[in-house]
């Protein structure tokens, strides 16, 4: 939101035209992004009224943020209540919005006199407050060192407004204010409403649809890029073709997460590498490694995931030890650069075993089990197509092994799904990737649901902001 503000008002502009304070002042505007991107990350579903709060608050009880002083960063550009601005200095000021019914309860053409002392009024309660209104914005109004602009809307959806009572009484002084009036005729109106329905002309222009089918041409396919496309074609273009990064926030149990798969990597490596396996301690400690580089937000749920893991451990090492190293294939294989039909696709695997004469792809999920039925033909039929697209791998980078099981272990529980891979698998899998390779290369990428962004599938995504934008 801040980023679409920067575009569509003259503020980037009229700092950039300071050519002295260039650099300042745009390093400025960058650090307020950063700090509201930081805050995205920690709460994902926070909205712009809560990122003020939060800055009130971390200014409170001095939690350092990332736009604080610095020796380079002279000037800031800050977004600040009135209560806040006490007892600071601006170069500009801007108030927004001076409406009457923003600023008092009730509409009023009796002009109230700034600055306004609590003396001047009796012990009416209603009075009382337009004093401690009208010595707020006196406050706010006093902060500027060079300039002050106040706005206000005469008119909002065809309905007359009044300016607030309580500066009124200097609008029509001269001699105190250079007024401006700016008319947003209907036809800009219009023009307006029909911006937020067409595509930007980088998406039409043909440099930039050459780009985009090169890229798109590019793409080798893994499992996670399939069912996002599935899932979101819009997705798939920011975070695959686009390659915009996420900010994703690292949350607990995605740390936990990373760290489980981490140390189950190393530890079946190193059996691999020693022919037998290492202790059970040496697995923890693997687990604890991993998790001191994982960041989390309080040393409580670093000490949460810590217990969780010692007794997730317990469960599983007496699991893998009962499995004879000959029959440990590999730990997450690498498979890159394998051909479907005219396409590209690449995965990696996190464990394969042998068992007789075929072969089991294992695949480690952290987070709340799944039903079996949810991932055979419900909501989490992703898991299953996974599975399919790593039997699609192996076969392909060794034709005389046949994948005949997969299982999904879901590691926190414990609870282990197994399932039987056949050649109609294969085929399901191999249809869906060649069809959406088509639509890629046809570049479809239209979003899921614009209109709908309460919808799970909306709510959690991290492209959230530019797919409501609908922009690059």
């Amino acid at each position: 939101m801040i980023i679409h503000i920067l575009n569509k008002t003259d503020i980037l502009k009229y700092y950039a035209d300071i050519p002295e304070d260039i650099f300042e002042n745009i390093a400025s505007i960058k650090k307020i992004t950063d700090e509201s991107r930081s805050f995205q990350r920690k709460f994902p579903s926070g909205n712009l009224a809560d990122f003020l709060n939060y800055l009130d608050t971390s200014l409170k009880q001095e939690i350092p943020l990332e736009i604080e002083d610095s020796n380079i960063i002279k000037n800031a550009v800050q977004l600040v209540t009135c209560h806040k601005s006490k007892g600071r200095e601006f170069s500009y000021v801007f108030l927004y919005n001076l409406i009457s019914k923003k600023w008092e309860k009730a509409p009023s053409r009796d002009n109230l006199k700034i600055p306004v002392e609590k003396a001047t009024f009796s012990d009416d309660p209603e009075e009382a407050r337009d004093a401690e209104v009208g010595r707020l914005l006196f406050v706010a109004m006093t902060r500027a060192k060079y300039a002050l602009y106040l706005t206000h809307s005469i008119m909002i959806n065809g309905k007359n407004e009044e300016l607030s009572k309580f500066i009124s009484h200097i609008s029509d002084h001269d001699e105190l204010v250079n007024k401006h009036i700016y008319e947003l005729k209907p036809d800009e109106i219009a023009q307006e409403y029909i911006n937020q329905f067409i595509l930007p002309e980088i998406y039409v222009c043909d440099s930039y649809l050459e780009e985009l089918k090169e890229r798109a041409k590019r793409h080798a396919m893994s499992a996670t890029s399939l069912n996002d496309y599935a899932a979101c074609p819009r997705k798939f273009l920011y975070a695959h073709i686009y390659r915009i990064p996420d900010f994703e926030y690292i949350s607990p149990a995605l740390a936990f997460g990373t760290a489980v798969h981490e140390a189950f990597e190393k530890f079946t490596k190193v059996a691999l590498e020693q022919r037998s396996y290492p202790s059970k301690e040496a697995l923890v400690t693997y687990f604890m490694d991993n998790l001191d580089i994982q960041p989390f937000e309080t040393p409580e749920k670093r000490e949460h995931s810590i217990l969780k893991g010692r007794n997730l451990f317990d469960g599983y090492y007496d699991r893998f030890i009962t499995i004879p190293i000959d029959n440990v294939i590999s730990a997450e294989l690498d498979l890159r650069n394998i051909s479907v039909g005219n396409y590209l696709v690449k995965g990696k695997i996190d464990r394969i075993e042998k068992t007789g004469d075929s072969y089991t792809v294992i695949d480690f999920k952290t987070g709340k089990t799944k039903s079996l039925k949810s991932i055979q033909e419900g909501n989490h039929a992703d898991y299953m197509d996974q599975l399919r697209f790593y039997k699609l791998l192996y076969e392909s980078q060794y034709p005389d092994r046949k994948v005949n099981k997969a299982l999904l272990i879901f590691v926190e529980e414990p609870k282990t799904h197994e399932f039987v891979l056949i050649q109609d698998d294969l085929e399901i899998i191999k249809d869906k990737i060649i069809t959406t390779f088509n639509k890629i290369h046809k570049l479809e990428f239209d979003a899921c649901d614009m209109h709908k962004q309460g919808a799970d599938g909306c709510k959690f995504c991290n492209y959230k902001l530019l797919c409501k934008l609908n922009t690059v």
